[in-house]
C-alpha cells in the first residue's frame, strides 16, 4: 500500500491480459490504441537529448550564390553583393565608435600568467567586462592575439578566463598558457540585472533597425580594437575562437572584420536550420520568412582565403556541416587556399573534448605563429587540399 492506494501491476503482460478478456471488436480497438501509444513513446524516447530546433526549413539545398564562379575577380563582385545583402539582414549599426575608455579593475598573477579584469565602452552608456590573459615572459609586439567568445553560461567572460565552469571550457586560459595574448569579453545578453531576453528587448527598443547578431558583431570588432592595444600583441596577427554561442560570434566577426587572420568555430550550428538562429538575440524571425534564401556558406566564403576551422561533434555541427564547407571551399580554391578551410568532427556531442582543444591550439599555432608559411600556402596557383582531420601535435595537449 502507498498512500492508502493499492498498487496495480501495470506491466505489458498485465495490460495485454486485460485486453484479451473483452468482446472481439473491443479487443481489436484496444490493441490498436495500445500499439499507437507504444509507438509514440518509442519515437519520443529516441529524440530525448536532441538539441531543440526552432526552424525546420532546410535551406542547404537552395540554389547557392557560390556556384558558377570561376575567378577571383568574379567572386569579388559577388562578394560585394553578399556583403550588402547581409548588411541589410544584420541591420543598421551605430554611426560612430565611442572612445573605449579602457579601465583595469583587477590584476592577478601566479608568476607565469597574468589575468587582468578590465572594462571598456562599446556603445554610449554601455560598458563591457572582459579578461586579458597573457604570459609574463612575452616580448613587446611579438605575439598573436586571440579574442575568445564564451558559450551560453551565466559565468560569461569568467568561463574562458578560467574562473568558472568546467576546465574543458577554459579556452582563454588554455590559449594564454600556449603563448597567445587573449581577450575574453562578456556577450551583451549576459549584462547583469536582466535576463538575456530582457537585454535583447532593451537593445532592440534602443536601436530599432538593428539585430542581436548585429550587436554581437559590433561588440566583437570592439574587442579586437581593445586586444590590439595590448603591448605584447602583434596587431597583424589576430584570431577569434568560440564554442556554441561564441562560435556564432566568431562566424560573423570573421566574415565582416578583415583584421581576423584565423578563426575557430566549435559547435555553433553552421546551417541556419541547425540551431536557434531565429532567436531575437541572433537574427530574429526574418530567417524563417518565406523568400529568405541566404545561408551561412555565404559567410564562410566571405572569409576566404583566411583560415577557418569548423569543429563539430555531431550535435549542432558534424557531417551535416560538410556541404556548407564544400560550397565555400570552391571559393577558397580560387585563391589556392583550399586547405585553409577545415572541418573536424570529434563525434562527442556538444562538448569540447581534448581532441577539440588540441585542434584549436594547433590550428592557431599554424596559421598565426607560422605566419610566413601560412601566407605562402595562400598564394594563387596552389591546389586545394582535402580536410586534414589528423590529431594535432601532442605537445599542445592541455
Amino acid at each position: 500500500m502507498v498512500g492508502g492506494l493499492r498498487a496495480r501491476p501495470w506491466s505489458m503482460e498485465h495490460l495485454l491480459r486485460r485486453i484479451s478478456k473483452g468482446p472481439l471488436t473491443t479487443r481489436i480497438a484496444m490493441r490498436i490504441c495500445l500499439y499507437v501509444v507504444i509507438a509514440q513513446v518509442l519515437v519520443g524516447a529516441s529524440t530525448l537529448g536532441s538539441p531543440p530546433q526552432t526552424s525546420t526549413t532546410d535551406k542547404s539545398r537552395r540554389a547557392s550564390p557560390l556556384t558558377g564562379i570561376d575567378s577571383v575577380a568574379t567572386w569579388r563582385e559577388r562578394a560585394k553583393e553578399l556583403r550588402h545583402a547581409w548588411g541589410k539582414i544584420l541591420g543598421r549599426s551605430p554611426d560612430e565608435v565611442p572612445p573605449p575608455r579602457l579601465v583595469s579593475l583587477e590584476v592577478e598573477s601566479d608568476g607565469v600568467l597574468v589575468r587582468q579584469k578590465v572594462e571598456y565602452t562599446v556603445l554610449p552608456g554601455e560598458r563591457v567586462l572582459a579578461f586579458f590573459l597573457w604570459r609574463r615572459d612575452l616580448e613587446p609586439a611579438s605575439t598573436p592575439g586571440v579574442v575568445v567568445f564564451h558559450s551560453t553560461n551565466p559565468a560569461a567572460a569568467e568561463q574562458p578566463a578560467g574562473r568558472a565552469d568546467r576546465p574543458s571550457h577554459h579556452l582563454g586560459l588554455l590559449l594564454a598558457r600556449a603563448g597567445f595574448v587573449v581577450l575574453a569579453p562578456r556577450c551583451y545578453i549576459f549584462a547583469p540585472g536582466r535576463t538575456y531576453l530582457q537585454n535583447t528587448q532593451w537593445l532592440l527598443r534602443r536601436y530599432r533597425n538593428w539585430t542581436g547578431m548585429g550587436r554581437m558583431l559590433w561588440d566583437g570588432s570592439r574587442a579586437i580594437d581593445i586586444l590590439r592595444t595590448h603591448p605584447c600583441v602583434d596587431r597583424d596577427r589576430i584570431g577569434v575562437v568560440g564554442h556554441s554561442l561564441g562560435a556564432k560570434e566568431v562566424l560573423y566577426v570573421a566574415a565582416f572584420d578583415e583584421r581576423v587572420g584565423a578563426a575557430v568555430f566549435s559547435e555553433g550550428g553552421i546551417g541556419l536550420h541547425f540551431s536557434n538562429w531565429d532567436a531575437p538575440w541572433y537574427l530574429g524571425p526574418q530567417v524563417k520568412a518565406s523568400g529568405f534564401e541566404h545561408d551561412h556558406d555565404e559567410l564562410l566564403a566571405l572569409i576566404a582565403p583566411r583560415p577557418f576551422l569548423l569543429i563539430g561533434g555531431n550535435s549542432a555541427d558534424g557531417e551535416k556541416s560538410r556541404p556548407y564547407v564544400e560550397r565555400a571551399r570552391a571559393i577558397y580554391a580560387l585563391y589556392g587556399a583550399g586547405q585553409a578551410l577545415q572541418l573536424i568532427n570529434h563525434g562527442r556531442g556538444h562538448s569540447l573534448p581534448p581532441e577539440a582543444r588540441c585542434a584549436i591550439v594547433s590550428f592557431l599555432d599554424r596559421w598565426l605563429r607560422g605566419k610566413e608559411a601560412a601566407q605562402d600556402e595562400l598564394r594563387p596557383g596552389r591546389t586545394a587540399a582535402v580536410d586534414s582531420p589528423g590529431r594535432p601535435s601532442p605537445q599542445h595537449r592541455p
